[in-house]
């Protein structure tokens, strides 16, 4: 089954957007030089084809335009199929101080090399902690989704981040969802990849998040297809990838024309 018109139609703009936005910059703003390239790179264009060079160029633009591209399409995806998406959502609650010590103690065991990552362990032990005195705790997560924008017992939490994202930024978002889970008192939050550069989940082998979660087994992690899925049910997957190539079709012969044989 198809998104609804208003879901694809949406979506497909969120595609589109870093396309024209990379076109532009190559052919308008930072149009390709050829002769500039070859005096900045004399050995490449000696060894190698201008052809992959400028193709290059052009390719290394669009994964910078990329940028926050995932959370805008996770919320496009998330407020009509699920009824309230947000971006840089925060959320304000009150945490129990004990569970604010176990949470620093797993961290500094995880960097540490004193342990090993397993959420299951992790999560009870956060959970269990749930004693003694509170105080006020706020969190910003990059993208929320739920029935409604006040009704926080359906709400879901994603760190949304680069397939290859470094040790620090993974410490942090795991602080965020462990500090999510316990002012909810429930598991809540995930750590989400948008998409495998390594095929399946088992290959993951990313050095730098692995400190942090295990990449293969925790189910707090969610990686390409496992992530659509959980914002926008069984099928997203398929789904998304069939409207990126609905608008590669359309978008693909202005790359050729006006970037690559121009």
């Amino acid at each position: 089954m198809a998104f609804p018109e208003d879901v694809r139609s949406k979506l497909a703009e969120v595609f589109a957007a870093p396309v024209l936005t990379s076109l532009n910059r190559r052919t308008v703003t930072e149009p390709w030089d050829e002769a500039v390239e070859r005096t900045n790179k004399p050995f490449h264009f000696a060894l190698v084809p201008a052809e992959v060079w400028k193709g290059a160029k052009f390719e290394r633009s669009f994964v910078t335009s990329l940028g926050s591209m995932w959370e805008v399409a996770a919320v496009a995806l998330g407020a009509p199929l699920r009824g309230w998406a947000a971006q840089g959502y925060s959320y304000a609650g009150s945490i129990h101080v004990e569970q604010l010590r176990v949470i620093q103690t797993i961290l500094n065991d995880l960097e540490s090399r004193a342990r090993r990552p397993d959420w299951d362990g992790e999560v009870a032990e956060v959970l269990a902690a749930a004693r003694g005195g509170t105080e006020p705790c706020h969190v910003t997560v990059d993208v929320a989704v739920g029935t409604t924008a006040t009704d926080r017992s359906t709400h879901e939490y994603f760190e949304v981040k680069a397939p290859l994202p470094n040790s620090d930024q993974t410490k942090v978002s795991k602080e965020k969802i462990f500090k999510l889970t316990a002012m909810q008192g429930r598991e809540c939050a995930y750590y989400a990849l948008p998409f495998n550069p390594f095929g399946t989940r088992e290959a993951y082998s990313h050095p730098f998040p692995r400190r942090w979660f295990d990449m293969h087994t925790d189910r707090a992690v969610l990686i390409g297809e496992e992530f659509w899925n959980q914002i926008g049910g069984e099928g997203t997957w398929g789904r998304m990838l069939e409207v990126a190539s609905d608008v590669g079709e359309a978008l693909r012969p202005r790359i050729l024309n006006e970037y690559l044989l121009g």
